[in-house]
């Protein structure tokens, strides 16, 4: 009886192991997406629209 039940906590952590992994691996690039599009595009962020960057703004 034991044997089913760490059985079925060894499967289950497996899968939720392997959701886990696969959303990191689909996410991170559009994170990295979206890091990229603001550190090098962020002179087309109009001004006071930039959350608190202080580097200056070039018009």
């Amino acid at each position: 009886m034991i044997d089913i039940i760490l059985g079925s906590l060894i499967l289950f952590a497996a899968v939720v192991f392997a959701v886990l992994l696969t959303l990191f691996f689909s996410l991170w690039p559009l994170q990295k997406k979206r890091e990229h599009d603001y550190w090098c595009h962020r002179q087309n962020i109009a001004h006071g629209h930039d959350h608190g960057n202080q580097e200056p703004h070039v018009i």
